[in-house]
């Protein structure tokens, strides 16, 4: 039984840089709509806990639909991220119980199969840490419409079409 393919797959799964940067866009987009960044803590926790990108300005969201798809797409990639790290954990484990001469072979097998484990089990809390926050950023978008609501109760009004993400007017060139 040769166990590196496991820790080179332990490193595959645990490196997490498409994810920080796709959660980092989502963040650079937030604060381009204007957002106060308590409403989208989650989102700014789950690239940070992912892999945080030091971005370049992107466009604001067009639309708060077009945030929660972004959101609930990348929480989708997070949870099967999660899901081949179980299943590669079940290998380990399976890998574990067939390595069983004592031996100098057996050690160095072992040893590599530790360290798999230790790559899979530091990433998988920080992966479902980041899966958390994620899932959070709904509730925290809530306060966003709550703050709407407060403004109109003032006096205040909203921009045009109710798009106070974005504060901008439709085109209908």
């Amino acid at each position: 039984m040769n166990p590196w393919p496991l820790l080179r797959e332990a490193y595959r799964l645990a490196d997490t840089e498409d994810l920080g940067y796709d959660a980092s866009v989502m963040v650079v987009r937030c604060k381009a709509a204007g957002l106060d960044p308590r409403v989208y803590r989650g989102i700014i926790g789950a690239a940070s806990s992912l892999l945080w990108w030091d971005l370049p300005p992107y466009p604001a969201y067009a639309s708060d639909k077009d945030l929660v798809d972004a959101i609930t797409d990348l929480e989708n990639l997070i949870v099967s991220l999660l899901a081949q790290i179980e299943r590669l954990d079940q290998r380990i484990a399976a890998a574990h119980a067939r390595n069983n001469m004592a031996d100098e072979a057996f050690l160095q097998r072992r040893a590599v199969l530790n360290a798999a484990q230790d790559v899979i089990n530091v990433a998988y809390k920080r992966i479902c840490y980041a899966l958390n926050r994620l899932m959070a950023a709904p509730t925290d978008l809530g306060s966003t419409y709550a703050a709407a609501y407060r403004l109109i109760r003032s006096g205040g009004a909203l921009p045009y079409q109710s798009s106070w993400l974005t504060g901008a007017l439709p085109d209908h060139t």
